[in-house]
């Protein structure tokens, strides 16, 4: 992996060493072991299920349990706090499985009936055509406050909302390392390029508690207007608090962090992150939602709920104690169930789910994964072709390899026939090395340029 050298050893547990030349050498089991397995036992014997197999890329790492369970882990480079949060439990699969794969985002198996099942974050892609299909479709449901008027006691919220609020946390995977990064600007569509304020190491987030940010978050308006989404530039106490932080802690690589990484909240700089390459961790909620206290034809007076909280200890009748704030009507909407539901694209797919392989195809005979979804390598009317899947199953493109059907297969005894052909690219979606039965290999970018190794 990045970090460390991993390897299993015979008692079924994993041991890492770092690559560090300063390192010192350590034969204690990986802290891996603990996360994935500690609170899972052998039905009757009592004892902690252990590891059979196993899968790396630069980042993450599947693995595969004598019980049949398959969960992952993160490169120790994403810290504590980060890697309890991609990490994956591990689930046990509906079917045996018979090649383990994975990627920086998620992993998957490719089981012995020929199924490939994943789980992990979506990739950007996908992850914005599942939430306009769902924004959609919350359109069209527009009769449960048709007709209803905006009256004294209602809830109502504002029209204009953002994707990500001030204060969201995301991972950012787009130079190779994480990057995590607090978000210091709203976000109103997920095609803009948005001010981050970065961690000067991904260990420096677990020490996090978001104090400071509080401070800043109180002196921001506590409602979005429609339209008012104008770009703040950096002030200069950001500029000043970037200065000093670059001054007093340096980032920090492999599992280790400086005492000045541990005590800043923001050991980084401000950088300007697109959101395309941002995973979003913790979305930090939109407190707009509201309580009419008073209507005057086109207007009427809200409080926040969040400023109600604070006043039930002393109640008041007073307006200005009160925080009420004078609002057109065409810039509120009543709250129904329609409106309850995320603003924000869904990152995370929690169970195993199936994936989709188109009807032609014969038999599956390899599998490899990039960010960018599924390599599959199959058979389709006795020809090899190798196909490109996304995560949803859609087919992104179908090229056959001109090679022989029979340099890729053994024949057996009773005039069947075993395929002894793998794909293979480690979670890079620049490369793709294909295997035949013979012990010769390709070299591939691209299906319609193939060397011979």
């Amino acid at each position: 992996m990045q970090s460390e050298l991993i390897a299993l050893a015979d008692n079924g547990k994993i041991y890492g060493w770092s690559w560090e030349i300063d390192s010192k050498p350590d034969n204690s089991p990986h802290v891996a072991n603990d996360i994935l397995f500690s609170s899972i036992d052998i039905e009757g014997e009592g004892e902690a299920d252990s590891i059979s197999n196993i899968e790396s890329c630069g980042l993450r790492a599947a693995v595969l349990s004598k019980n049949g369970l398959v969960g992952s882990f993160v490169d120790i480079s994403c810290g504590n706090r980060l890697g309890r949060i991609l990490s994956e439990t591990p689930i046990e699969m509906p079917e045996p499985v018979d090649k383990l794969l994975c990627c920086t985002l998620y992993s998957a198996v490719l089981t012995k009936n020929g199924n490939v099942f994943w789980r992990g974050i979506y990739p950007f892609n996908e992850r914005r055509k599942i939430w306009e299909k769902i924004r959609a479709r919350k359109k069209q449901v527009t009769f449960e406050s048709c007709g209803l008027e905006i009256v004294v006691g209602s809830e109502v919220r504002t029209k204009s909302t953002p994707i990500y609020s001030f204060g969201s946390i995301a991972v950012n995977f787009s130079q190779g390392i994480p990057m995590i990064g607090v978000l210091y600007e709203d976000a109103w569509t997920l095609n803009e390029t948005c001010r981050f304020r970065v961690f000067g190491s991904a260990n420096a987030y677990d020490n996090y508690n978001g104090e400071k940010l509080q401070q800043q978050k109180e002196k921001r308006v506590s409602f979005n207007l429609a339209g008012n989404r104008k770009r703040n530039a950096p002030s200069a106490q950001a500029e000043n608090e970037q200065r000093q932080s670059s001054t007093t802690a340096q980032p920090s690589s492999g599992s280790g962090s400086t005492a000045a990484n541990n005590n800043s909240d923001f050991a980084g700089k401000e950088s300007a992150w697109n959101l395309k390459d941002c995973i979003f961790i913790h979305e930090e909620a939109v407190n707009d939602t509201s309580i009419v206290k008073i209507v005057d034809g086109a207007y009427c007076g809200i409080v926040f709920k969040s400023t109600m909280e604070k006043l039930e200890s002393e109640p008041s009748t007073d307006l200005s104690k009160m925080g009420i704030r004078l609002m057109r009507k065409d810039d509120l909407v009543l709250v129904s169930s329609s409106s309850r539901g995320s603003r924000s694209p869904e990152n995370f797919q929690m169970q195993f789910k199936q994936i989709r392989l188109p009807s032609s195809i014969k038999q599956v005979l390899s599998v490899a994964v990039d960010l960018t979804g599924f390599r599959v390598l199959c058979e389709k009317q006795s020809r090899v072709h190798l196909l490109r899947i996304s995560c949803v199953g859609k087919l992104l493109s179908d090229h056959p390899i001109p090679v022989n059907f029979g340099a890729l297969t053994q024949n057996k005894k009773d005039d069947s026939y075993e395929c002894m052909t793998t794909v293979q690219n480690f979670g890079d979606e620049a490369i793709l090395l294909l295997n035949d039965g013979f012990g010769g290999g390709f070299s591939t970018t691209f299906t319609e340029h193939i060397w011979w190794i």
